[in-house]
């Protein structure tokens, strides 16, 4: 974040936000609705669009992209339509690629693991898994 908070190829990192923020929308806020109150995807939308609108309008000229490329033309393609395109198009295309690639859905209500067999399991305070009953399961209880 700090390489978007200081303005360096600011589409760039402002695409990384935009795929950061549409995963978290997509794997944990869906299911929830829009708005925010019922922990739905409203904000990650509006820190989507932020990022999209920074790397739109350019992050001026106390940034490094105006220090170090101003004089040369790649400055042109780091604001305007071209980081629009740039920042929503890429920022899409990772967080469809990283779903597409890493995400799994959940594991169904019936898999208990190793305790399948007998018992449900548990959770202990810091969240690990054990079997309720019998000393069968290898879970480490901590």
């Amino acid at each position: 974040m700090w390489v978007l908070a200081a303005g360096l190829l600011t589409p760039i990192p402002a695409a990384g936000f935009v795929a950061l923020m549409f995963v978290a929308a997509w794997t944990v806020h869906r299911a929830n609705g829009f708005f925010i109150v019922k922990e739905g995807w409203e904000y990650n939308l509006i820190l989507a669009v932020s990022a999209v609108a920074v790397a739109t309008i350019g992050p001026g000229k106390f940034s490094l992209d105006y220090a170090l490329l101003r004089t040369t033309g790649l400055y042109d393609y780091l604001c305007g339509w071209w980081g629009l395109l740039i920042s929503a198009g890429l920022g899409l295309t990772g967080g469809v690629g990283q779903l597409a690639i890493f995400w799994r859905p959940p594991a169904s209500a019936q898999g208990y693991g190793a305790c399948a067999h007998k018992y449900r399991p548990a959770q202990s305070r810091l969240g690990s898994t054990f079997c309720t009953v019998g000393s069968e399961c290898a879970n480490v209880l901590l």
